[in-house]
């Protein structure tokens, strides 16, 4: 575990603790954030370039607004809403966020989106998993709906019914990831959004750990929407 509970302590001397990355502690003083070594008390006043970008990080995680989102809004497409209104599904609609932030790269280097509030639990989740050595990594935040039409459109192509579809694919407007708060998570090698995740050690971390910073597992085994087991979706709901 990086970081003991006493040197934890020590961080919070002179501030408030918001959350341990690796070895550093982020701590408010006096509304600025500040980086503090677990291993000592003295606050670094002069950055180094990593260390500032994981101040960056951070900060991006709390106030960044999203560049476009408001595009996105007055462009939702007319496919989305047929899709959401004609697919029999027990799924609610899901509002878009007023706002998105950077929360680095997934699994496959894309840049990854969240609400605010849900982006720092995640910070802060991933870096308890580091912390008890268990890798979390990203493969998908934020997903518009036109995003998620390509995904319904692809699957028509492919021959699928929309009946199939709608067991693996929540439909377009109806999906937790229109709202910035779910996440889709990997773990390792091996293949991504499979139910082998179910049998990882960093799925059993999430059983017993993401309920303390607000996440859930949305579809588990007979959940009431009609959708297959995803052990690999997560999303936060205060």
């Amino acid at each position: 575990m990086l970081g003991s509970r006493s040197q934890r302590q020590r961080a919070l001397a002179n501030g408030r603790l918001e959350l341990v990355l690796g070895e550093f502690a982020v701590i408010e003083i006096n509304g600025s954030l500040r980086l503090r070594p677990l291993h000592h008390n003295r606050v670094i006043r002069r950055t180094s370039r990593s260390q500032a970008a994981l101040l960056k990080l951070y900060r991006s995680a709390l106030k960044q607004p999203a560049n476009g989102l408001q595009l996105e809004l007055a462009q939702r497409p007319k496919g989305a809403v047929l899709y959401s209104q004609s697919v029999p599904s027990k799924l609610p609609e899901q509002p878009y966020p007023a706002y998105l932030v950077n929360v680095g790269l997934d699994r496959f280097s894309r840049p990854c989106r969240m609400q605010p509030t849900a982006a720092k639990r995640w910070l802060q989740m991933q870096c308890a998993a580091t912390d008890d050595r268990i890798k979390l990594e990203l493969v998908s935040g934020f997903r518009s709906v036109s995003y998620q039409s390509a995904i319904w459109e692809r699957k028509l192509a492919r021959g699928l019914s929309i009946e199939e579809i709608a067991r693996v694919s929540a439909p377009p407007g109806r999906s937790e990831h229109h709202s910035g708060r779910a996440v889709d998570l990997a773990s390792g090698e091996g293949p991504v959004l499979e139910q082998s995740f179910a049998r990882t050690p960093a799925y059993r971390w999430l059983k017993r750990n993401a309920s303390r910073f607000g996440f859930v597992e949305s579809y588990p085994r007979k959940n009431p929407y009609g959708i297959i087991a995803e052990p690999w979706h997560w999303c936060w709901r205060g």
